[in-house]
Protein backbone atom coordinates (compact mmCIF):
# COMPACT_ATOMS: atom_id res chain seq x y z
CA UNK A 1 0.00 0.00 0.00
CA UNK A 2 1.51 3.31 -1.04
CA UNK A 3 0.82 6.41 0.98
CA UNK A 4 0.20 9.47 -1.15
CA UNK A 5 0.73 12.66 0.82
CA UNK A 6 -2.12 14.92 -0.18
CA UNK A 7 -1.04 18.06 1.58
CA UNK A 8 2.19 19.89 0.91
CA UNK A 9 2.24 22.87 -1.14
CA UNK A 10 4.83 24.58 -3.05
CA UNK A 11 4.24 28.24 -3.20
CA UNK A 12 2.54 29.01 -6.44
CA UNK A 13 1.97 32.57 -5.81
CA UNK A 14 0.28 33.13 -9.06
CA UNK A 15 -2.34 30.87 -10.24
CA UNK A 16 -4.40 33.48 -11.98
CA UNK A 17 -7.20 31.92 -13.92
CA UNK A 18 -9.04 33.58 -16.71
CA UNK A 19 -11.20 30.54 -16.64
CA UNK A 20 -12.01 31.52 -13.19
CA UNK A 21 -14.55 33.85 -14.49
CA UNK A 22 -16.96 31.04 -15.01
CA UNK A 23 -16.91 28.30 -12.46
CA UNK A 24 -17.27 24.66 -12.85
CA UNK A 25 -17.58 21.86 -10.36
CA UNK A 26 -20.06 21.20 -7.58
CA UNK A 27 -17.51 21.75 -4.90
CA UNK A 28 -18.73 23.66 -1.84
CA UNK A 29 -16.32 26.32 -0.53
CA UNK A 30 -15.19 26.20 3.07
CA UNK A 31 -16.66 29.66 3.59
CA UNK A 32 -19.64 31.44 2.01
CA UNK A 33 -20.07 30.85 -1.73
CA UNK A 34 -18.25 33.39 -3.87
CA UNK A 35 -20.31 36.44 -4.74
CA UNK A 36 -19.80 38.57 -7.82
CA UNK A 37 -17.74 41.56 -6.67
CA UNK A 38 -17.57 44.98 -8.23
CA UNK A 39 -14.25 45.49 -9.96
CA UNK A 40 -12.63 47.70 -12.60
CA UNK A 41 -13.71 47.18 -16.21
CA UNK A 42 -11.24 45.01 -18.08
CA UNK A 43 -9.91 43.24 -14.97
CA UNK A 44 -10.08 39.63 -13.86
CA UNK A 45 -9.30 38.03 -10.52
CA UNK A 46 -8.90 34.34 -9.83
CA UNK A 47 -7.98 31.62 -7.39
CA UNK A 48 -6.82 28.07 -8.02
CA UNK A 49 -5.35 24.91 -6.49
CA UNK A 50 -3.01 22.91 -8.71
CA UNK A 51 -1.23 19.59 -8.09
CA UNK A 52 2.53 19.45 -8.64
CA UNK A 53 5.06 16.66 -8.68
CA UNK A 54 7.88 17.68 -6.35
CA UNK A 55 11.21 15.87 -5.88
CA UNK A 56 11.94 15.70 -2.16
CA UNK A 57 15.30 14.43 -0.83
CA UNK A 58 15.05 10.83 0.45
CA UNK A 59 11.29 10.64 -0.22
CA UNK A 60 11.55 11.06 -3.98
CA UNK A 61 8.62 12.38 -6.08
CA UNK A 62 5.67 13.59 -4.00
CA UNK A 63 2.42 15.29 -4.88
CA UNK A 64 2.12 18.87 -3.64
CA UNK A 65 -0.78 21.31 -3.96
CA UNK A 66 -0.27 24.97 -4.81
CA UNK A 67 -2.84 27.71 -4.14
CA UNK A 68 -2.84 31.35 -5.15
CA UNK A 69 -4.90 34.38 -6.17
CA UNK A 70 -4.18 37.49 -8.27
CA UNK A 71 -5.47 40.06 -10.79
CA UNK A 72 -4.69 40.68 -14.48
CA UNK A 73 -6.29 42.19 -17.61
CA UNK A 74 -8.94 40.48 -19.74
CA UNK A 75 -7.69 42.12 -22.97
CA UNK A 76 -4.51 43.93 -24.07
CA UNK A 77 -3.47 46.29 -26.82
CA UNK A 78 -0.79 45.15 -29.30
CA UNK A 79 2.62 45.26 -27.62
CA UNK A 80 1.14 46.47 -24.33
CA UNK A 81 3.00 45.87 -21.09
CA UNK A 82 1.07 44.19 -18.28
CA UNK A 83 1.49 42.85 -14.75
CA UNK A 84 -0.17 40.30 -12.49
CA UNK A 85 -0.97 42.16 -9.28
CA UNK A 86 -2.28 41.61 -5.75
CA UNK A 87 -0.86 38.08 -5.77
CA UNK A 88 -1.01 35.98 -2.62
CA UNK A 89 -1.11 32.26 -1.93
CA UNK A 90 -0.49 29.52 0.60
CA UNK A 91 1.81 26.61 1.27
CA UNK A 92 0.35 23.41 2.77
CA UNK A 93 2.92 20.92 4.00
CA UNK A 94 2.80 17.18 3.29
CA UNK A 95 1.18 14.67 5.63
CA UNK A 96 4.43 12.76 5.82
CA UNK A 97 6.32 15.69 7.35
CA UNK A 98 3.40 16.71 9.52
CA UNK A 99 2.64 13.24 10.89
CA UNK A 100 6.32 12.40 11.44
CA UNK A 101 6.91 15.60 13.42
CA UNK A 102 6.67 14.01 16.90
CA UNK A 103 9.05 11.20 15.93
CA UNK A 104 11.66 13.64 14.63
CA UNK A 105 11.18 16.25 17.33
CA UNK A 106 9.99 18.79 14.75
CA UNK A 107 7.88 21.65 16.13
CA UNK A 108 8.21 24.32 13.45
CA UNK A 109 9.52 24.98 9.95
CA UNK A 110 10.86 27.76 7.74
CA UNK A 111 10.31 28.02 3.99
CA UNK A 112 12.42 29.88 1.44
CA UNK A 113 10.96 30.03 -2.07
CA UNK A 114 13.55 30.92 -4.70
CA UNK A 115 11.81 30.10 -7.96
CA UNK A 116 8.28 30.29 -9.36
CA UNK A 117 8.52 30.40 -13.14
CA UNK A 118 5.70 31.83 -15.24
CA UNK A 119 5.95 30.82 -18.89
CA UNK A 120 4.29 32.78 -21.67
CA UNK A 121 3.06 32.20 -25.20
CA UNK A 122 2.87 35.25 -27.49
CA UNK A 123 4.47 37.51 -24.88
CA UNK A 124 7.92 38.33 -23.56
CA UNK A 125 9.80 37.31 -21.57
CA UNK A 126 9.04 33.66 -22.36
CA UNK A 127 9.92 32.74 -18.75
CA UNK A 128 9.84 35.02 -15.72
CA UNK A 129 10.74 34.08 -12.14
CA UNK A 130 7.98 35.60 -9.99
CA UNK A 131 10.24 35.69 -6.93
CA UNK A 132 13.47 37.31 -8.08
CA UNK A 133 14.00 38.09 -4.39
CA UNK A 134 13.58 34.90 -2.29
CA UNK A 135 10.29 34.72 -0.42
CA UNK A 136 10.76 33.84 3.26
CA UNK A 137 8.20 32.37 5.66
CA UNK A 138 9.35 31.57 9.18
CA UNK A 139 8.27 29.72 12.33
CA UNK A 140 5.42 27.75 10.83
CA UNK A 141 3.86 25.50 13.54
CA UNK A 142 4.17 21.78 12.78
CA UNK A 143 1.85 19.44 14.67
CA UNK A 144 0.74 15.90 13.94
CA UNK A 145 -2.79 15.60 12.52
CA UNK A 146 -3.07 19.37 12.08
CA UNK A 147 -2.91 20.89 8.59
CA UNK A 148 0.26 22.91 8.12
CA UNK A 149 -0.55 25.98 6.06
CA UNK A 150 2.09 28.53 5.10
CA UNK A 151 0.83 31.96 3.94
CA UNK A 152 2.65 33.60 1.09
CA UNK A 153 3.68 36.29 1.51
CA UNK A 154 3.73 35.84 5.27
CA UNK A 155 2.92 39.48 5.96
CA UNK A 156 2.93 42.84 4.26
CA UNK A 157 1.85 43.72 0.73
CA UNK A 158 0.71 41.25 -1.89
CA UNK A 159 3.14 40.47 -4.72
CA UNK A 160 3.34 42.08 -8.17
CA UNK A 161 4.68 40.00 -11.07
CA UNK A 162 5.95 41.50 -14.32
CA UNK A 163 6.29 43.32 -16.53
CA UNK A 164 5.33 41.19 -19.52
CA UNK A 165 4.90 42.54 -23.05
CA UNK A 166 2.05 41.22 -25.20
CA UNK A 167 2.49 40.21 -28.84
CA UNK A 168 0.97 42.15 -31.73
CA UNK A 169 -2.07 39.91 -32.34
CA UNK A 170 -3.73 36.68 -31.19
CA UNK A 171 -3.89 35.68 -27.52
CA UNK A 172 -1.43 35.68 -24.65
CA UNK A 173 -1.22 32.55 -22.52
CA UNK A 174 0.40 32.29 -19.11
CA UNK A 175 1.31 28.92 -17.58
CA UNK A 176 3.06 27.73 -14.46
CA UNK A 177 6.62 26.51 -14.84
CA UNK A 178 9.19 25.15 -12.38
CA UNK A 179 9.10 25.90 -8.65
CA UNK A 180 11.95 25.57 -6.15
CA UNK A 181 11.69 25.93 -2.37
CA UNK A 182 13.90 25.13 0.62
CA UNK A 183 12.11 23.71 3.67
CA UNK A 184 13.94 23.78 7.02
CA UNK A 185 12.49 21.66 9.86
CA UNK A 186 13.27 22.84 13.40
CA UNK A 187 12.97 21.43 16.91
CA UNK A 188 11.71 23.22 20.03
CA UNK A 189 15.07 24.91 20.63
CA UNK A 190 15.26 26.19 17.04
CA UNK A 191 17.81 23.63 15.90
CA UNK A 192 17.67 22.22 12.37
CA UNK A 193 16.31 18.68 12.09
CA UNK A 194 18.02 16.69 9.34
CA UNK A 195 19.02 19.45 6.87
CA UNK A 196 17.27 22.01 4.66
CA UNK A 197 15.23 20.11 2.07
CA UNK A 198 15.46 21.57 -1.42
CA UNK A 199 12.22 20.78 -3.23
CA UNK A 200 11.92 21.06 -7.02
CA UNK A 201 8.41 21.00 -8.48
CA UNK A 202 6.76 20.67 -11.89
CA UNK A 203 3.25 20.07 -13.15
CA UNK A 204 1.78 16.74 -12.07
CA UNK A 205 -0.72 16.41 -14.89
CA UNK A 206 -0.49 15.16 -18.46
CA UNK A 207 -1.19 18.64 -19.87
CA UNK A 208 -0.06 22.10 -18.75
CA UNK A 209 -2.59 24.39 -17.12
CA UNK A 210 -3.17 27.79 -18.74
CA UNK A 211 -3.43 30.08 -15.74
CA UNK A 212 -4.54 33.05 -17.85
CA UNK A 213 -5.56 33.55 -21.48
CA UNK A 214 -5.75 37.20 -22.55
CA UNK A 215 -6.91 38.41 -25.96
CA UNK A 216 -4.99 41.06 -27.90
CA UNK A 217 -7.38 43.67 -29.31
CA UNK A 218 -6.06 45.99 -32.03
CA UNK A 219 -8.60 48.67 -31.01
CA UNK A 220 -7.09 48.96 -27.54
CA UNK A 221 -4.11 51.26 -26.87
CA UNK A 222 -0.72 49.75 -26.18
CA UNK A 223 -0.04 52.40 -23.52
CA UNK A 224 -0.22 52.95 -20.65
CA UNK A 225 0.83 49.64 -19.15
CA UNK A 226 -1.96 47.46 -17.79
CA UNK A 227 -2.00 46.77 -14.07
CA UNK A 228 -4.73 46.60 -11.44
CA UNK A 229 -3.25 47.65 -8.13
CA UNK A 230 -5.55 47.64 -5.13
CA UNK A 231 -8.16 45.29 -6.63
CA UNK A 232 -9.56 43.11 -3.82
CA UNK A 233 -8.60 39.47 -4.44
CA UNK A 234 -10.53 37.36 -1.91
CA UNK A 235 -9.71 33.68 -1.55
CA UNK A 236 -12.39 31.00 -1.23
CA UNK A 237 -12.08 27.29 -0.53
CA UNK A 238 -11.48 25.10 -3.58
CA UNK A 239 -11.14 21.41 -4.26
CA UNK A 240 -7.75 20.33 -5.57
CA UNK A 241 -7.55 20.92 -9.32
CA UNK A 242 -10.31 23.55 -9.41
CA UNK A 243 -10.21 27.23 -10.33
CA UNK A 244 -12.58 30.12 -9.67
CA UNK A 245 -12.78 33.85 -10.07
CA UNK A 246 -14.42 36.91 -11.60
CA UNK A 247 -13.86 38.99 -14.70
CA UNK A 248 -15.20 42.27 -15.98
CA UNK A 249 -15.96 43.27 -19.57
CA UNK A 250 -17.21 46.48 -21.17
CA UNK A 251 -20.49 45.96 -23.06
CA UNK A 252 -22.30 48.28 -25.45
CA UNK A 253 -26.01 48.01 -24.61
CA UNK A 254 -29.00 49.49 -26.42
CA UNK A 255 -32.02 50.18 -24.18
CA UNK A 256 -34.97 50.93 -26.45
CA UNK A 257 -35.59 54.63 -26.99
CA UNK A 258 -32.89 55.58 -24.48
CA UNK A 259 -30.18 54.67 -26.98
CA UNK A 260 -26.81 52.93 -26.54
CA UNK A 261 -24.72 53.21 -23.39
CA UNK A 262 -21.58 51.49 -22.04
CA UNK A 263 -22.37 48.88 -19.40
CA UNK A 264 -19.90 47.01 -17.22
CA UNK A 265 -20.61 43.27 -17.05
CA UNK A 266 -19.08 40.89 -14.51
CA UNK A 267 -19.13 37.09 -14.37
CA UNK A 268 -18.03 34.84 -11.49
CA UNK A 269 -17.76 31.06 -11.10
CA UNK A 270 -15.78 27.85 -10.67
CA UNK A 271 -14.59 24.98 -12.90
CA UNK A 272 -12.05 22.14 -13.18
CA UNK A 273 -8.53 23.04 -14.22
CA UNK A 274 -8.49 20.18 -16.77
CA UNK A 275 -11.31 18.84 -18.92
CA UNK A 276 -11.19 15.07 -19.54
CA UNK A 277 -12.35 14.22 -23.06
CA UNK A 278 -15.89 12.84 -23.10
CA UNK A 279 -16.64 13.99 -19.54
CA UNK A 280 -19.26 16.71 -19.24
CA UNK A 281 -18.50 19.82 -17.23
CA UNK A 282 -20.72 22.56 -15.82
CA UNK A 283 -20.63 26.23 -14.99
CA UNK A 284 -21.20 26.09 -11.20
CA UNK A 285 -21.63 28.57 -8.36
CA UNK A 286 -21.99 31.21 -11.05
CA UNK A 287 -23.39 34.72 -10.84
CA UNK A 288 -23.02 38.00 -12.65
CA UNK A 289 -23.64 41.74 -12.58
CA UNK A 290 -24.73 44.39 -15.08
CA UNK A 291 -23.71 47.90 -13.95
CA UNK A 292 -25.59 50.68 -15.79
CA UNK A 293 -24.18 54.24 -15.64
CA UNK A 294 -25.84 57.18 -13.91
CA UNK A 295 -26.29 58.88 -17.30
CA UNK A 296 -28.76 56.16 -18.29
CA UNK A 297 -30.79 56.60 -15.09
CA UNK A 298 -30.88 60.37 -15.59
CA UNK A 299 -32.05 59.89 -19.18
CA UNK A 300 -34.78 57.45 -18.08
CA UNK A 301 -36.09 59.82 -15.40
CA UNK A 302 -36.17 62.67 -17.94
CA UNK A 303 -37.83 60.63 -20.71
CA UNK A 304 -40.41 58.92 -18.48
CA UNK A 305 -41.81 61.42 -15.93
CA UNK A 306 -42.92 59.74 -12.74
CA UNK A 307 -40.60 56.75 -13.09
CA UNK A 308 -39.01 55.96 -9.72
CA UNK A 309 -38.11 52.29 -10.07
CA UNK A 310 -37.51 49.55 -12.62
CA UNK A 311 -38.13 45.81 -12.85
CA UNK A 312 -37.19 43.43 -15.61
CA UNK A 313 -35.77 40.17 -16.86
CA UNK A 314 -32.47 38.96 -18.28
CA UNK A 315 -33.22 36.35 -20.93
CA UNK A 316 -29.88 36.20 -22.76
CA UNK A 317 -26.39 35.70 -21.34
CA UNK A 318 -24.49 33.69 -23.92
CA UNK A 319 -21.25 31.77 -23.51
CA UNK A 320 -19.56 30.63 -26.72
CA UNK A 321 -17.31 27.57 -26.87
CA UNK A 322 -14.60 26.42 -29.28
CA UNK A 323 -13.84 22.68 -29.25
CA UNK A 324 -16.82 21.95 -27.04
CA UNK A 325 -20.53 21.41 -27.55
CA UNK A 326 -22.85 23.19 -27.59
CA UNK A 327 -21.08 26.01 -29.42
CA UNK A 328 -23.32 28.54 -27.66
CA UNK A 329 -25.28 28.17 -24.44
CA UNK A 330 -27.60 30.74 -22.92
CA UNK A 331 -26.91 31.03 -19.19
CA UNK A 332 -30.15 33.02 -18.72
CA UNK A 333 -32.53 30.31 -19.89
CA UNK A 334 -35.05 30.24 -18.34
CA UNK A 335 -35.16 34.00 -17.97
CA UNK A 336 -33.84 35.52 -14.74
CA UNK A 337 -36.12 37.98 -12.95
CA UNK A 338 -34.69 41.34 -11.95
CA UNK A 339 -36.41 42.62 -8.76
CA UNK A 340 -37.39 46.26 -8.34
CA UNK A 341 -34.49 48.71 -8.20
CA UNK A 342 -34.85 52.38 -7.27
CA UNK A 343 -34.04 55.11 -9.80
CA UNK A 344 -32.17 58.03 -8.27
CA UNK A 345 -30.83 61.06 -10.11
CA UNK A 346 -27.06 60.85 -10.53
CA UNK A 347 -26.82 57.20 -9.46
CA UNK A 348 -26.30 54.14 -11.62
CA UNK A 349 -27.95 50.71 -11.36
CA UNK A 350 -26.09 47.61 -10.19
CA UNK A 351 -28.05 44.46 -11.07
CA UNK A 352 -26.96 41.10 -9.65
CA UNK A 353 -27.81 38.06 -11.78
CA UNK A 354 -29.55 36.22 -10.21
CA UNK A 355 -30.69 38.63 -7.49
CA UNK A 356 -30.06 35.92 -4.86
CA UNK A 357 -28.38 32.55 -4.96
CA UNK A 358 -26.16 31.09 -7.66
CA UNK A 359 -26.54 29.55 -11.13
CA UNK A 360 -25.63 26.10 -12.43
CA UNK A 361 -25.28 25.97 -16.21
CA UNK A 362 -24.37 23.18 -18.59
CA UNK A 363 -23.35 20.66 -19.55
CA UNK A 364 -20.64 21.25 -22.12
CA UNK A 365 -18.69 18.37 -23.63
CA UNK A 366 -15.05 18.89 -24.68
CA UNK A 367 -14.20 18.07 -28.29
CA UNK A 368 -11.26 16.22 -29.84
CA UNK A 369 -8.85 19.19 -29.79
CA UNK A 370 -6.09 19.79 -27.28
CA UNK A 371 -7.91 22.58 -25.45
CA UNK A 372 -11.29 24.25 -25.04
CA UNK A 373 -11.85 28.01 -25.16
CA UNK A 374 -14.98 29.71 -23.86
CA UNK A 375 -15.76 33.39 -24.49
CA UNK A 376 -18.39 35.80 -23.27
CA UNK A 377 -21.09 36.38 -25.89
CA UNK A 378 -24.13 38.63 -26.30
CA UNK A 379 -26.62 39.39 -23.54
CA UNK A 380 -29.99 41.06 -23.21
CA UNK A 381 -33.44 41.27 -21.66
CA UNK A 382 -36.01 43.92 -20.87
CA UNK A 383 -36.52 46.69 -18.32
CA UNK A 384 -39.89 48.07 -17.23
CA UNK A 385 -39.96 51.52 -15.65
CA UNK A 386 -42.55 52.00 -12.86
CA UNK A 387 -43.88 54.76 -10.62
CA UNK A 388 -43.90 54.78 -6.83
CA UNK A 389 -47.16 52.78 -6.81
CA UNK A 390 -45.57 50.04 -8.91
CA UNK A 391 -47.54 50.85 -12.05
CA UNK A 392 -45.83 50.63 -15.45
CA UNK A 393 -44.60 53.89 -16.97
CA UNK A 394 -44.33 53.49 -20.74
CA UNK A 395 -43.63 50.31 -22.66
CA UNK A 396 -40.87 47.86 -21.62
CA UNK A 397 -37.39 48.79 -22.81
CA UNK A 398 -35.59 46.06 -24.73
CA UNK A 399 -32.00 45.53 -23.57
CA UNK A 400 -29.58 44.30 -26.25
CA UNK A 401 -25.86 44.05 -25.38
CA UNK A 402 -23.01 43.12 -27.67
CA UNK A 403 -20.27 40.75 -26.61
CA UNK A 404 -17.57 42.49 -24.54
CA UNK A 405 -14.68 44.00 -26.45
CA UNK A 406 -11.68 41.72 -26.46
CA UNK A 407 -13.02 39.11 -26.90
CA UNK A 408 -13.16 38.25 -23.20
CA UNK A 409 -11.84 34.71 -22.74
CA UNK A 410 -13.62 33.01 -19.86
CA UNK A 411 -11.42 29.96 -19.97
CA UNK A 412 -8.85 28.08 -21.98
CA UNK A 413 -8.37 24.67 -20.44
CA UNK A 414 -6.45 21.61 -21.61
CA UNK A 415 -8.54 18.69 -22.82
CA UNK A 416 -6.90 15.47 -21.60
CA UNK A 417 -7.22 12.33 -23.68
CA UNK A 418 -6.51 9.69 -21.03
CA UNK A 419 -9.20 8.39 -18.68
CA UNK A 420 -9.66 10.29 -15.39
CA UNK A 421 -10.56 8.48 -12.15
CA UNK A 422 -14.17 7.57 -11.45
CA UNK A 423 -16.01 7.37 -8.12
CA UNK A 424 -18.73 4.72 -7.86
CA UNK A 425 -19.41 4.45 -4.11
CA UNK A 426 -18.46 5.55 -0.60
CA UNK A 427 -18.37 3.15 2.36
CA UNK A 428 -20.29 5.73 4.35
CA UNK A 429 -22.14 8.80 3.08
CA UNK A 430 -21.98 10.92 6.24
CA UNK A 431 -19.79 11.77 9.20
CA UNK A 432 -19.01 14.39 11.85
CA UNK A 433 -18.26 17.99 10.96
CA UNK A 434 -14.90 17.66 12.70
CA UNK A 435 -13.86 14.94 10.26
CA UNK A 436 -11.19 12.45 11.32
CA UNK A 437 -13.16 9.36 10.31
CA UNK A 438 -12.15 7.07 7.45
CA UNK A 439 -14.12 6.50 4.26
CA UNK A 440 -13.35 3.85 1.67
CA UNK A 441 -13.85 5.16 -1.86
CA UNK A 442 -14.54 2.66 -4.62
CA UNK A 443 -14.07 3.45 -8.30
CA UNK A 444 -11.52 3.13 -11.08
CA UNK A 445 -8.22 4.70 -12.13
CA UNK A 446 -6.97 5.41 -8.59
CA UNK A 447 -3.37 4.36 -9.24
CA UNK A 448 -1.28 7.53 -9.17
CA UNK A 449 -4.08 9.62 -7.65
CA UNK A 450 -2.92 13.17 -6.93
CA UNK A 451 -5.54 14.35 -4.45
CA UNK A 452 -8.85 13.42 -2.83
CA UNK A 453 -11.30 16.23 -2.08
CA UNK A 454 -14.38 16.39 0.12
CA UNK A 455 -15.84 19.61 -1.24
CA UNK A 456 -13.17 22.22 -0.57
CA UNK A 457 -11.41 20.03 1.98
CA UNK A 458 -8.39 17.97 0.96
CA UNK A 459 -8.13 14.51 2.54
CA UNK A 460 -5.03 12.53 3.38
CA UNK A 461 -5.40 9.12 1.75
CA UNK A 462 -3.93 5.74 0.88
CA UNK A 463 -4.31 4.05 -2.50
CA UNK A 464 -5.03 0.39 -1.74
CA UNK A 465 -5.27 -0.57 -5.41
CA UNK A 466 -6.61 0.83 -8.69
CA UNK A 467 -10.21 0.57 -7.47
CA UNK A 468 -9.94 1.44 -3.77
CA UNK A 469 -8.82 4.47 -1.76
CA UNK A 470 -9.00 4.87 2.02
CA UNK A 471 -9.37 8.57 2.90
CA UNK A 472 -9.16 10.38 6.23
CA UNK A 473 -12.08 12.80 6.04
CA UNK A 474 -11.20 16.49 6.57
CA UNK A 475 -13.46 18.79 8.55
CA UNK A 476 -16.34 20.40 6.69
CA UNK A 477 -19.99 21.31 6.71
CA UNK A 478 -23.17 20.53 4.82
CA UNK A 479 -23.30 18.30 1.76
CA UNK A 480 -20.20 18.04 -0.44
CA UNK A 481 -18.99 16.04 -3.43
CA UNK A 482 -16.10 13.62 -3.15
CA UNK A 483 -13.72 13.74 -6.10
CA UNK A 484 -10.43 12.09 -6.98
CA UNK A 485 -7.89 14.02 -9.05
CA UNK A 486 -5.64 12.09 -11.41
CA UNK A 487 -3.04 13.05 -13.99
CA UNK A 488 -5.78 13.37 -16.63
CA UNK A 489 -8.07 15.52 -14.51
CA UNK A 490 -10.79 15.08 -11.88
CA UNK A 491 -13.40 12.39 -11.53
CA UNK A 492 -16.88 13.40 -12.62
CA UNK A 493 -19.30 14.62 -9.96
CA UNK A 494 -21.84 11.82 -9.36
CA UNK A 495 -24.63 11.23 -6.79
CA UNK A 496 -22.75 8.16 -5.51
CA UNK A 497 -19.94 10.50 -4.40
CA UNK A 498 -22.11 12.77 -2.26
CA UNK A 499 -21.05 13.07 1.40
CA UNK A 500 -22.92 14.84 4.25
CA UNK A 501 -21.31 16.41 7.30
CA UNK A 502 -23.51 16.09 10.40
CA UNK A 503 -23.59 17.95 13.68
Amino acid sequence: MRRRPARFVALVVLLLWSAAACTIGTKVPAGPPPDTPTMPAGAQIGTGRIPLTCDVPILGPQTFLASATGAVATALGPGQQFWITEVHGSLEVSDWIRDAAPLLGVTSADARVTRIDITTTNATPSVLNAVADPLLVTDIPVRADTPMVVPAPQSGDNLTVGPFTAGRSGDVELSLGAITADITLKNASGGVVLWPLTVNCRTATTAPLVIAAISINSSLPSTPASRFDGVPTPTFGLAAGDVEGSLSGRLECTLGSLGTVPVDGILTGELPGWLPRGQNYFLRQASGRLIFPASLVDAAIAAFPGATQATGTIDKLEINAVNATPATRNVASPAITVPAVQLRQGQGINLRIPSTGLLTVGPWTPGAGSDTTMTWGASGGSLQLRNSAGNAVGAPLTISCSAPRGPVILLRQAVTSGPPPTVTSLSTASGPAAGGNQVTITGTGFTGALAVSFGAGTASFQVTNDTTIVANVPSGRGGVDVSVLGANGPSAIVPAGRYAYTG
